[in-house]
């Protein structure tokens, strides 16, 4: 009797490792999926941070678009400072309902 539950039991932890297995190929084909499809956020975040960096490029590439298309660069700037100030205006939103950090419990 307990020779046939050992054996059942070797069957069942054999099964359960085989399914684990199988589980961790099919999260890392997953996590791999995932990092292909948002490169190019890494990309834009990355470009983001030069451009904070270096503002003057910012500046230049807008005044050399505004040179070549005043209309379409008026434009885009209006366009870009209504994204921005909705930008803000979400994040503030997101800041006051969730907070970055879990309040503190005072200790008993």
């Amino acid at each position: 009797m307990i020779r046939e539950r050992l054996i059942a039991l070797r069957e069942r932890r054999a099964t359960l490792v085989a399914r684990s297995e199988h589980q961790r190929e099919s999260v890392a084909t997953l996590v791999g999926r995932a990092e292909t499809a948002f490169a190019w956020f890494d990309r834009a975040l990355a470009f983001g941070r030069k451009l904070r960096a270096n503002p003057l490029w910012l500046v230049a590439g807008v005044g050399l678009l505004f040179a070549l298309r005043p209309r379409k660069v008026l434009r885009l700037v209006g366009t870009g400072m209504t994204l921005w100030r909705g930008w803000r205006s979400l994040r503030a939103a997101f800041e006051r309902y969730m907070p970055r950090q879990p309040p503190t419990r005072p200790a008993a």
